[in-house]
């Protein structure tokens, strides 16, 4: 990446959605989904977001992971998602999140090399579709 370019976390939103009927549909896998999301800006416009998800049950934390991050095509091949999920990190750690589960698509290299490049444990493949990896991020 250029000198010149900096690469910012904005806070986007912060919420809360009902999430009832997970999966399973029974009132025993319900629970209440909180979400930290911010846009990833690259010079002051938006390249991307990343979302840190809360309160979610650990089978729940498993599957889909607690961070989720896209970067716009033309802002790939940038290190902006491992930067966006580095200034995650403390966020995380505020919040009480000993570890983190961080998931891709086992068909989705470049972002398997974003994770691995944050000093995460491979945790396991699971069936898909399509066959996703888990990783585990010890934050502290």
């Amino acid at each position: 990446m250029p000198n010149n370019e900096t690469v910012t976390l904005a806070y986007f939103q912060s919420g809360g959605g009902k999430v009832t009927n997970w999966q399973a549909q029974t009132p025993e896998l319900a629970f209440d989904l909180q979400f930290i999301e911010f846009t990833i800006q690259m010079n002051g416009l938006p390249a991307g977001r990343i979302v840190l998800r809360k309160n979610a049950p650990m089978a729940f934390r498993k599957y889909y992971g607690d961070i989720y991050y896209e970067i716009r095509p033309k802002y790939r091949g940038r290190g902006l998602a491992r930067k966006a999920c580095l200034a995650l990190r403390e966020i995380a750690i505020e919040r009480g999140f000993p570890f983190l589960f961080i998931n891709c698509n086992a068909d989705n290299p470049a972002s398997k090399k974003t994770i691995e490049k944050l000093g995460v444990e491979f945790l396991e493949t699971f069936p898909g579709p399509p066959p996703c990896l888990r990783f585990l991020w010890k934050l502290t």
